[in-house]
């Protein structure tokens, strides 16, 4: 159900959402595989580590990372800082504080000559 919200919440601020993973492990795979430039990963996914996957994906791959959680502790801002992630959302998103993440993270990215 988190997974459509933020799903359709990112559609509706006009953002190509090109896959979604239910776990930690699949979301690494899908970013190897499909190259996007954010992923939104959810400290809450069930049997996965989050953060080690956030660790992974920031590190190996050009992709930026937001880590969503339902609990706004100053602790796990810190573990997701220190996993790479490049901004924390906590729960429940509101369309205006994705659109400003994604705003942040696109404004962050090198830009391209043309």
């Amino acid at each position: 159900m988190v997974l459509l919200s933020i799903q359709h919440l990112l559609e509706s601020i006009g953002c190509e959402v090109v896959g979604t993973a239910h776990e930690a492990s699949s979301a690494i795979e899908l970013v190897k595989s499909l190259r996007p430039d954010v992923v939104f990963m959810d400290l809450g996914l069930p049997d996965s580590d989050a953060l080690a996957a956030t660790r992974t994906i920031t590190s190996g791959l050009d992709t930026q990372v937001v880590v969503i959680t339902a609990y706004n502790q100053r602790q796990a801002r810190g573990a997701a800082r220190r996993a790479g992630a490049a901004r924390f959302l906590t729960k429940p998103l509101q369309e205006a504080e994705l659109a400003q993440a994604i705003s942040d993270i696109v404004s962050d990215f090198p830009q391209e000559n043309t």
